[in-house]
């Protein structure tokens, strides 16, 4: 007799690196959690701006950092910002940055050309997508490449033999 679990991750949801979530309010921040929970994923810590950046360094693992605002949130969303980019750019996670329109010009000068993914004003759906685009790796160039696996490369050695 075989055992199916019913659950969608099965075992595999404990080792799913989780999302954390910043934002500039409560209601930012519970905005970003039923998003992140909506689309099944594992939420990490929920903090607020000004103590975001200590607690990503703290994060060993990280699947996605989800970022909410509902308005300009000064010097510490800047650093929040750039850390943020920078480190979705060295590959450590994935991010979201999601904002009203009236921060469009702002959020884009911070992390546009960036691999992070910007949402302005997103309904649920919208949400959800970013955070699977986020996470899909899509960005991500890929850092190692096995030759030897690589069916092109035999046709290759054979013309060049």
């Amino acid at each position: 007799m075989n055992a199916y679990t019913t659950e969608p991750y099965g075992d595999s949801y404990s080792q799913i690196s989780p999302v954390l979530i910043a934002g500039d309010s409560d209601a930012a921040l519970q905005r970003a959690a039923r998003t992140v929970e909506a689309a099944g994923a594992r939420i990490g810590a929920v903090v607020p701006l000004d103590i975001a950046t200590d607690r990503i360094a703290l994060q060993a693992s990280a699947s996605a950092v989800w970022i909410e605002l509902e308005q300009d949130g000064g010097p510490a969303m800047d650093r929040l910002l750039h850390q943020v980019s920078n480190d979705v750019a060295d590959g450590r996670y994935a991010a979201v940055v999601s904002g009203k329109k009236d921060l469009v010009d702002l959020l884009f000068s911070q992390v546009g050309g960036s691999p992070v993914e910007l949402l302005i004003d997103g309904d649920e759906a919208e949400r959800t997508a970013a955070l699977a685009i986020a996470t899909s790796g899509v960005h991500r160039a890929d850092r190692f490449s096995d030759v030897a696996a690589d069916r092109s490369s035999e046709r290759l050695r054979r013309f060049a033999g």
